[in-house]
């Protein structure tokens, strides 16, 4: 439909005249990341910082890995990560502070 690049509007099917405004909201592409996340345990993004460097590579485990081992901190650089944030039921899985605490 956009010809592989993101664009804010597309021509109208019908009436070449007229183009029709396509809605981008960060939110649910956020909580698809996130949902991907849990269901595949992995995520690959692509380095945008360094051009032709290897993509980044983001583990599930790692998180509860980190979890675990910050557990008995009282000072800890994961404070957003919890028993609930790693292991949301269903309906949670849609739960936006929850996305953010695993991303953080």
């Amino acid at each position: 439909m956009c010809r592989d690049h993101l664009q804010t509007s597309i021509p109208h099917p019908q009436e070449s005249s007229k183009r029709v405004n396509l809605l981008v909201h960060a939110v649910y592409i956020f909580k698809y990341i996130y949902n991907c996340f849990q269901r595949r345990k992995n995520l690959i993004c692509p380095n945008i910082y360094l051009a032709g460097s290897p993509s980044l590579r983001l583990y599930f485990y790692d998180s509860k890995e980190i979890h675990m081992l910050e557990s008995n901190f009282k000072v800890k650089q994961a404070h957003k990560l919890s028993l609930k944030t790693l292991n949301p039921t269903s309906i949670e899985n849609t739960n936006i502070p929850l996305a953010d605490a695993i991303f953080q």
